[in-house]
């Protein structure tokens, strides 16, 4: 299937990214495990994520850096900085969330007033919790730690609120041409209003 049926552009097109974070020679780092690892390659400008994603992964790493966030360590179960989540919706509505492996977030208001100030989009930011020992990278427990619970996203003349923990295909591009596949099955044709 050509790229073209997808979207109009190549670049930039994921709404949703979810990065693990780490520390390498003294510095956070938040990207994707290397192939086969779980070795973090730092990334502070992936292609195929939204610019605001991109905006929001430089701007927590910054954060947590200055503010000394230890980061979590799989190997000893240590740490707090699991990983960053960020999505963006309709309007450019940009909703982060820190991922930690602990109930206590470090330096809680302090980092909500920096990220509110780097991040003037953003009208969510929470916390999940994951204290398990395991590779899920979200927790049962969300905190709302600023904003709205919610952003927006629409898919064709649908509207949707999406939640921290919502299951909402990163590409909503390729969301809207599967169900216009599906919308065209001949099972489906009486259905259709």
């Amino acid at each position: 299937m050509p790229w073209s049926e997808f979207s109009d552009e190549p670049w930039n097109y994921r709404n949703k990214v979810a990065f693990p974070v780490g520390r390498e020679k003294g510095k956070t780092i938040i990207g994707c495990f290397a192939k086969g690892t779980h070795r973090i390659i730092d990334a502070s400008d992936c292609l195929i994520q939204d610019k605001l994603n991109n905006e929001a992964i430089c701007a927590v790493r910054e954060v947590i850096d200055k503010l000394g966030i230890p980061a979590y360590n799989e190997d000893r179960h240590t740490g707090v900085m699991r990983h960053v989540v960020a999505r963006t919706g309709k309007k450019g509505q940009l909703m982060v969330v820190l991922v930690t492996a602990t109930k206590q977030l470090t330096r809680e208001k302090e980092i909500i007033k920096m990220l509110r100030s780097r991040l003037p989009q953003m009208v969510s930011l929470q916390q999940n919790i994951q204290t398990y020992r395991n590779n899920v990278i979200l927790g049962r427990e969300t905190k709302l730690l600023w904003g709205r619970p919610t952003i927006k996203a629409q898919l064709g003349k649908f509207n949707f609120n999406v939640s921290a923990r919502s299951f909402s295909r990163s590409i909503l591009s390729r969301q809207k041409y599967c169900m216009i596949q599906l919308w065209s099955l001949p099972s489906l044709q009486g259905m259709k209003q």
